[in-house]
């Protein structure tokens, strides 16, 4: 079972719909004289090789040859300039690494941006990077394919265990990895420096989430985990561990993002605390990603801050009911198992997109009836209308995708509105 071109363009117009949605409702909550969004920025690697360039080498006592390391790192400075200039974004480009094979790691990274816009940038500079290797006849994508470059099969005598199979073809595991950083801000003041018990929460709230959405979020590279390979990511918990001890949500508080930065008193220190969701690999489509770490932050401001009766907003940001941190879950080792997970009829990622969809038309529409009956707002209405389900949809379509029947039940629309 697999998706129509059809389903495909559904599939992704829902994605960023889920996007928007999620932040239309940030905004609506917002206190009064306030603006509540989340912040987002996407770390991709892609693997790129210039076969001209390869040096084959052979390591002597855990060494490898200098000259070797002065080459690849000029040729990286080449690579990394070509790219920078035909990127459709300005300042995505992070950084650019080689590795002791002679192959490089192109990581993009996008500045904190809103959601939809960060997802698409990662969309974007992706495949400019694909097009400069097209052209130029070098190979880039998600993981090396070690068939078509056996010049690299030197390398993998040291790391066996970086190595995998499929059939007869030999798939290397390192480089793979996408991250999304996301951060609660209001007005011009990041929430999770400000209010670290708010930080806390949503970082709970995002632990007892993420296993559910993990099939598409994760999308492939299963191999890694169940290897145990170093910088595998094993565990899905909210507790505070360094970058490479196996955490799926790294969480990053001012005394870890100091260690970012070079001043006490920067700005930037206080800007960089955030959730990092390091589950996903490479090949995963951006818009998941995102939403895989956007969705816990806003379920966790609707159900733990408190609102105005009156008005439908929040009342303030300071005080809420705090979330227990749960438990720790096992990542899945499997597309079997994170299918186990994500294919059940209460999947609260996309109960929580319905919920979304009814109470956008349900706050329109009452708008409508107290003051206004302009044109736009009744097509406002319209629009939020055709959101109802939106969840549910979605379930379906990601459950085609991977080959299954969803259990959740196709919901019936709500009528009237016109």
């Amino acid at each position: 079972m697999s998706l129509s071109p059809q389903e495909k363009n559904e599939l992704n117009t829902h994605r960023r719909q889920a996007l928007e949605l999620l932040e239309w409702t940030m905004d609506d909550i917002s206190p009064e004289g306030k603006k509540l969004h989340i912040k987002c920025g996407v770390e991709r690697e892609l693997h790129y090789i210039d076969p001209n360039y390869f040096m084959p080498h052979y390591r002597d006592n855990g060494t490898f040859n200098e000259k070797l390391s002065e080459t690849l790192e000029r040729e990286m400075e080449r690579i990394a300039g070509e790219l920078q200039k035909n990127l459709p974004y300005n300042e995505l480009l992070e950084r650019i690494y080689h590795d002791t094979a002679g192959t490089f790691l192109v990581e993009t990274v996008t500045l904190p941006l809103t959601l939809g816009v960060a997802a698409k940038a990662t969309e974007d500079s992706t495949a400019a990077i694909l097009e400069i290797a097209k052209k130029k006849g070098h190979y880039c994508g998600t993981y090396l394919d070690l068939d078509n470059h056996m010049h690299l099969s030197n390398h993998f005598k040291y790391y066996p265990q970086e190595v995998f199979q499929i059939g007869s073809r030999a798939f290397r595991l390192v480089g793979r990895g996408q991250h999304a950083n996301v951060s609660l801000w209001c007005d011009d003041k990041n929430l999770f420096s400000t209010t670290p018990a708010l930080f806390d929460n949503c970082a709970h709230g995002a632990a007892a989430l993420l296993s559910h959405f993990i099939l598409p979020s994760r999308s492939g590279n299963y191999h890694r985990i169940k290897a145990k390979s170093i910088n595998s990511i094993l565990t899905i918990t909210s507790n505070t561990l360094a970058k490479g001890h196996g955490n799926a949500i790294r969480v990053v508080s001012p005394d870890e993002a100091l260690l970012e930065v070079d001043n006490i008193n920067s700005p930037s220190r206080l800007e960089r605390c955030r959730l990092e969701f390091r589950q996903a690999a490479a090949e995963a489509n951006p818009y998941d990603v995102v939403l895989a770490a956007a969705l816990p932050l806003v379920k966790t401001c609707i159900d733990t801050l408190p609102f105005d009766p009156t008005s439908g907003k929040l009342a303030d940001t300071q005080t809420f009911k705090e979330y227990a941190e749960p438990e720790a879950m096992p990542m899945p080792r499997s597309e079997q198992e994170a299918a186990a997970l994500f294919n059940t009829a209460d999947n609260p990622y996309f109960i929580f997109l319905n919920e979304l969809a009814e109470r956008k038309l349900q706050r329109l529409t009452a708008m409508r009836s107290s003051s206004d009956d302009s044109a736009a707002l009744r097509q406002e209405i319209r629009d939020a209308s055709s959101l109802l389900g939106i969840g549910t949809k979605m379930h379906h379509l990601y459950c085609r995708q991977y080959g299954m029947e969803s259990v959740m039940p196709l919901q019936t629309p709500m009528m009237g509105v016109v």
